[in-house]
């Protein structure tokens, strides 16, 4: 009990003989704390007002978004192009082998 109250004794001398560092630390852990609690609390209120104003729209509803079509997948090997564009992407010339001097 006499070591736990030396512990204590020593830890109040060094707060007390710097203050300013002291305060400093407190108040650095205070304003993470509450910096924590307002991102958290703007987070929810952009996921309830996403939620409402999708909400408003119906229940349904298709979104479409402007890009490219899918790559082309088939399983007969006669159908596959000699040299298939990247993953994700499409090129029609390619695919039905024909050139632009056609």
């Amino acid at each position: 009990m006499r070591m736990l109250l030396d512990t204590f004794s020593q830890t109040l001398q060094t707060l007390w003989a710097h203050k300013l560092r002291s305060f400093l630390t407190m108040f650095g852990i205070a304003w993470g704390g509450g910096s924590l609690l307002l991102l958290a609390g703007v987070g929810e209120g952009f996921r309830n007002g996403n939620r409402k104003q999708l909400e408003s729209f119906g229940k349904n509803i298709i979104f479409f978004f402007g890009g490219r079509a899918p790559r082309f997948r088939t399983k007969r090997w006669n159908e596959i192009p000699e040299n298939p564009p990247p993953e994700g992407r499409t090129n029609l010339a390619q695919r039905f082998k024909s050139r632009r001097d056609d």
